[in-house]
């Protein structure tokens, strides 16, 4: 089968397409569907790495919401996540002996090089309770996703002006290449 001048084009813009629907397809825990939470886990070293670089600002928070304290502790116990257009992190943070804290962490696709941002923080929790998903406590803080879908549906657009630009009523378009 002899190959149209256009093929070779939407071949190669489609790579990217497909390389961003794998990575948004591929789950951190293979019980948990896209969109959903999986079950709670125990916090490893890469979610500790990720709550040390938003404490300052949790406590920021937790103090503008009247809780009058400092972290005694600060040592990621649980951690829930949600498949998006990036990752969201539930995670419950032993604060001091008896008390703890839920954060919810937003962590684009490393594709944007764009930080985890701090989307919400639950107080008055405490060692026993159960770690749960829960809205932003700040919409503009979700910025970054809206950013990165607008950045993608801008690329689809692209491909699709490329497809249409290519295969033209199903011929392809010869006058490139």
């Amino acid at each position: 089968m002899a190959r149209r001048p256009g093929q070779a084009l939407v071949v190669l813009a489609s790579v990217p397409m497909l390389l961003t629907l794998l990575s948004l397809l591929s789950c951190p825990s293979p019980c948990m569907a896209v969109g959903g939470t999986g079950a709670a886990q125990a916090a490893g070293p890469e979610v500790q790495e990720l709550v040390d670089g938003l404490r300052e600002e949790a406590l920021k928070r937790a103090q503008a919401a009247g809780w009058n304290g400092t972290f005694d502790r600060w040592e990621a116990k649980l951690v829930k996540t949600q498949v998006v257009a990036g990752t969201n992190y539930f995670v419950k943070v032993a604060v001091s002996d008896t008390d703890a804290l839920h954060l919810r962490i937003y962590k684009p696709l490393p594709h944007t090089r764009l930080p985890p941002t701090l989307n919400g923080v639950k107080l008055g929790q405490d060692h026993q309770s159960p770690l749960e998903y829960f809205e932003p406590s700040d919409r503009e803080l979700e910025l970054p996703r809206v950013v990165d879908l607008l950045l993608r549906s801008a690329a689809l657009r692209l491909l699709l002006r490329v497809h249409k630009m290519c295969y033209t009523d199903g011929r392809a378009w010869q006058t490139h290449m």
